[in-house]
């Protein structure tokens, strides 16, 4: 987009999905242009500080909301979803106040 890496997610997927490649990555980009990557990388923190478990578990939790970028079928195949760089302490400390205020308010805030 304009070599800014500072917002850049790292997404893994399943090994054995590796042949679905292409099509995850066409709605890796349509999710980036209808969502920005600004807001991508904000879910990838807050997923990143979920405090009950893994950055996964977190994601699962916010997808449960009513707007989520990725399809439901999508998240399965993915492993992680976290910020490429690791987040500044400001970032960290305000996605753990979105956590703190209950799980409405983290689903709210994407």
């Amino acid at each position: 987009m304009n070599g800014d890496f500072s917002r850049a997610v790292n997404i893994t997927w399943n090994r054995k999905d590796r042949n679905l490649l292409p099509l995850l990555h066409q709605e890796v980009c349509e999710a980036a242009r209808k969502w920005s990557l600004d807001r991508l990388h904000q879910l990838a923190v807050l997923a990143f500080t979920y405090p009950k478990g893994r950055p996964r578990d977190g994601l699962e939790i916010l997808a449960d909301g009513d707007d989520f970028p990725f399809l439901m079928t999508t998240l399965i195949f993915m492993r992680s979803f976290v910020p490429t760089k690791w987040p500044s302490a400001n970032q960290l400390q305000e996605a753990r106040a979105v956590w703190s205020g209950g799980m409405a308010k983290a689903r709210k805030i994407q």
